[in-house]
């Protein structure tokens, strides 16, 4: 399951290539860090194994799941799993998405959600999936039409969309269906959608702003004034017909970011976001689903932050082109809605992605560990990753260490998760310095980035490796950032006047995310101690005394 219900049981199924005997299975059970319990099984020739765990009754909690193979006490194999127990997904979302909706096996839509639900995705933005902008479902409510062509001019089969909602429910995943909220084909002048509805270049209502698509693509798409209520009374009864006939979560809403000079109809001067509010609040009492909706390049945000959304959705583009603009990003949603945590639809490897290829492991997980260390979250697993703003596209993929690769960092997200996005964190001041090595508050090209964090009776220190980088772009625009080398045994010292109980260190790059502890020397207000390696990313966990 993506997420578990407080009060479920988990379920865990093991595989062996072959039939394991007089061997120990020791799995462990943790929660920030520290166990909490544990279970023995000695399995007889077999080739799996099946057991479940009661989590405790503790909402908006992340466990790591450690599974240990021994011999004798030697450890032969192991391998971990992240576990969520949340009431609903809103609190530590985990955003994917889907794009292509042909005639699909059940079996073939099973494998994308098996993959996601391993990724731990606990929300699905359905991309692309309608027909027209201003009629998104063809067909009625009780009769639908079996296909349709969208924008693109690609057939859409409405059992594929059905079959996934349906799957992705099983998982415990919620469904979002994704539209704009100013969106209408030309054709749409002919089905009932008003000229006087739209929105101008001119305060003369000569020149309609419209987006011109492609050439061989279905038709162009006209902007109407999210604040027209005589727009809102159309498309809000169109998008009821959606939902009575799927059983989508919610509405993912798009735009599409700034656009200078705007007239309505009447000749009055338009600032789009100014009507994201007020359009969500009424979508909202209409609809009474959950929303999300896109700040491209953090456009309307602050007004999107006021409005009844789920979570923050930031698109991020030019000029946030640094590690430094991700993490203002992320505090400036903070400071604007401070119980939501963020999704990033943040395209990697961009200038790449015109041409088959695949992307770059290295560029991947530095910048997804900037982005789970400071709080964020990343959109970018679907049916592939992506690597551009039009979803479909998939001339980029992931090669196999990238995918056993991530799957560290997301078990590792969810297994820390209160450590990592917890809405009660708060900014650390600690000073930390290293004998051996640069390091800085601030990131720079050949230092250890450090970002604190404080909880309760508990700092969070993050390590992140900019040793060896020849940029700080996140994008890793060409693929070619290299991989770090790993460094190990480093010395670090901070100072603290609290007296420390205890530290430890997990990474998703060691030992896939165990907590292994750390002796360190505490002399007055001095603390100093030698963490084991660091390739991308550490986290330190320090524990005081209340």
């Amino acid at each position: 399951m993506a997420r578990y219900i407080i009060g479920e049981p988990v379920k865990y199924r093991l595989k062996f290539s072959k039939p394991v005997q007089g061997k120990t299975l020791r799995i462990g059970y943790y929660y920030e860090g520290q166990r909490i319990a544990e279970t023995i099984i000695a399995p007889e020739n077999t080739d799996f194994v099946e057991w479940t765990w009661q989590p405790p009754e503790k909402d908006y909690a992340g466990y790591l799941t450690e599974i240990i193979l021994e011999k004798n006490h030697h450890i032969i194999d192991r391998m971990n799993i992240g576990i969520d127990v949340s009431s609903d997904w809103n609190t530590y979302p985990r955003y994917g998405f889907l794009s292509k909706y042909s005639q699909l096996s059940e079996d073939e839509i099973y494998k994308v959600i098996r993959k996601l639900n391993r990724y731990h995705i606990n929300g699905i933005q359905f991309y692309d999936w309608h027909h027209e902008h201003h009629d998104p479902l063809k067909g009625t409510a009780e009769n639908p039409k079996k296909t349709w062509l969208d924008i693109a001019n690609r057939t859409i089969y409405f059992t594929t969309i059905e079959k996934y909602i349906d799957e992705a429910h099983s998982r415990n995943m919620k469904t979002m269906a994704y539209n704009l909220l100013y969106g209408a084909w030309s054709s749409g002048f002919d089905e009932g959608v008003k000229p006087q509805w739209g929105v101008y270049r001119d305060s003369s209502h000569e020149v309609p702003f419209f987006l011109n698509m492609p050439e061989g693509w279905a038709d162009d798409i006209y902007f109407m004034n999210p604040a027209n209520q005589d727009w809102r009374n159309y498309l809000f009864p169109k998008t009821v017909k959606v939902f009575r006939a799927l059983d989508f979560d919610g509405w993912h809403v798009d735009q599409i970011g700034n656009i200078d000079t705007l007239f309505t109809y009447d000749g009055n001067p338009l600032i789009l976001k100014s009507t994201y509010y007020q359009f969500l609040e009424e979508a909202q009492k209409y609809l009474n689903v959950n929303l999300v909706m896109n700040a491209v390049a953090q456009y309307g945000q602050e007004e999107i932050a006021r409005a009844p959304v789920e979570f923050l959705y930031s698109e991020v583009w030019n000029p946030d082109s640094t590690f430094d603009d991700i993490v203002a990003i992320l505090n400036q949603n903070r400071f604007f809605a401070g119980k939501f945590n963020t999704i990033l639809a943040a395209y990697m490897n961009y200038e790449n992605s015109s041409n088959p290829g695949k992307f770059n492991t290295p560029g991947i997980l530095l910048t997804n560990a900037v982005i789970f260390a400071n709080g964020g979250a990343h959109l970018e697993l679907g049916e592939h990753m992506l690597c551009h703003e039009y979803f479909p596209n998939s001339n980029l993929l992931m090669d196999h260490d990238l995918e056993k690769a991530l799957i560290d960092y997301y078990d590792f997200f969810v297994a820390y998760q209160t450590l990592l996005r917890n809405p009660d964190l708060q900014s650390g001041t600690m000073e930390i310095s290293s004998d051996k090595y640069k390091v800085s508050k601030i990131s720079k090209q050949g230092v250890i980035w450090t970002v604190c964090k404080h909880l309760e009776n508990k700092d969070v220190i993050h390590l992140i490796n900019l040793l060896d980088v020849t940029n700080l772009n996140w994008r890793d625009s060409y693929g070619n950032r290299p991989e770090p080398v790993l460094q190990e045994d480093v010395p670090l010292q901070f100072t603290s006047s609290r007296k420390i109980l205890s530290i430890t260190m997990a990474s998703p790059d060691y030992l896939h995310g165990s907590p292994v502890s750390i002796d360190f020397k505490q002399k007055d207000d001095i603390t100093s101690l030698n963490i084991p390696t660091l390739k991308y990313w550490d986290m330190l966990i320090m524990e005081y005394e209340n």
